[in-house]
């Protein structure tokens, strides 16, 4: 894509694709976690786990957290020495991925999210908890996504996986359900079949392409480190990551999977919608939405490095709860977060002034 002029109109979602079908609409689910806390959701609440089940958990689940910390550290270092050619600035706004911690970001699963995981697939021991495929996660965003962009980044990975920096071990593409007017093809998404041969080539692995009835859009490649834990990073342009973060909380909600404590006061307001919509039976007209925004996220022009804005969020139709509008939710997870960084500047300041109080005689 090419930088385009900060004269921004919320374009129509854009079926751009043609080609060949060459893959089946998978029906699954799609959803990663904002990278501050978890990825992949799993299928079982904290209310369906017993004591017992609880207690084993926890503490192997605070074990591995606690040992994989190092092994983070180390995986966003290399990604932001291998990826530094292609990171913006203000003297090269024309590079590819955002600046600072918001363009290349690493981060451990949270400790109640791994028990959850852990406890659903029946783990007790520290080896099976190491290949959980998501205790360690990265994202790399993407300013620009044009598929040359994208290409150069999966060609800069490769190397690093060639001269033994990165071991990598697993490449899917994970791309939007274009509509049944179009087919799906590998060339959907980000990069292109060229960029992925290449990184298939480095590393004698055959890539996955999988359609998302979400309209999800990303490149997931899972990645071994040096003390055997797996961890995933991500490649997706910020738009879509933006509106991410606000379809995950969404979805964590209506499938009744542990969120933020912070945003337990939208639990109460939203949970009511996504029972409506089931009881009207609107669930696939909700995922159309959701599919539509995706599309417009992965669409949206390519925005100034210096005067970057969010990208418009597609309203919700008329005829769906309008409170699940993604923009009307984006503004309250906004709210929410800053009535509680109030709070927590609040209890600094008094930890503060206690320490400086004179003790008493």
């Amino acid at each position: 894509m090419n930088i385009q002029p900060l004269n921004l109109k919320i374009p129509q979602p854009i079926f751009r694709y043609q080609g060949n079908t060459i893959y089946q609409p998978q029906h699954k689910d799609t959803n990663l976690s904002p990278l501050t806390k978890d990825t992949v959701s799993f299928g079982i609440g904290e209310k369906h786990l017993d004591k017992g089940a609880k207690s084993v958990t926890h503490d192997l689940a605070m074990r591995v957290v606690d040992e994989a910390q190092g092994d983070a550290q180390d995986l966003k270092y290399i990604l932001k020495k291998i990826l530094s050619p292609y990171v913006a600035s203000a003297q090269n706004p024309d590079k590819p991925i955002l600046s600072g911690d918001r363009g290349i970001h690493v981060r451990v699963k949270g400790v109640g999210s791994l028990r959850d995981k852990l406890t659903a697939r029946s783990i007790t021991t520290l080896y099976g908890a190491k290949n959980v495929g998501d205790i360690i996660g990265g994202r790399i965003v993407l300013r620009s996504a044009s598929s040359k962009d994208v290409d150069s980044i999966l060609k800069a990975i490769a190397k690093a996986h060639t001269q033994g920096a990165l071991n990598i071990y697993e490449i899917e593409k994970w791309i939007p359900k274009a509509g049944k007017m179009y087919a799906q093809t590998r060339d959907l998404g980000y990069g292109t079949s060229k960029g992925l041969a290449e990184l298939e080539n480095a590393t004698g692995l055959v890539s996955s392409v999988a359609p998302q009835e979400s309209g999800y859009p990303a490149i997931h490649i899972g990645i071994k480190t040096k003390n055997g834990f797996k961890a995933e990073i991500q490649i997706m342009g910020v738009d879509v990551e933006d509106l991410k973060e606000v379809e995950d909380l969404c979805y964590k909600i209506r499938c009744g999977k542990p969120i933020p404590t912070i945003y337990k006061s939208m639990e109460k307001i939203l949970q009511p919608a996504f029972e409506e919509l089931e009881t009207k039976k609107l669930e696939g007209h909700y995922m159309d939405y959701v599919n539509d925004s995706y599309l417009n996220a992965f669409n949206y022009p390519v925005q100034n490095f210096n005067t970057r804005k969010k990208a418009p969020f597609l309203p919700i139709p008329y005829f769906l709860p309008q409170v699940l509008d993604f923009t009307n939710i984006a503004r309250e997870m906004e709210k929410c977060k800053y009535e509680a960084s109030v709070i927590e500047q609040s209890t600094n300041k008094t930890n503060k002034t206690n320490k400086k109080a004179p003790k008493g005689k």
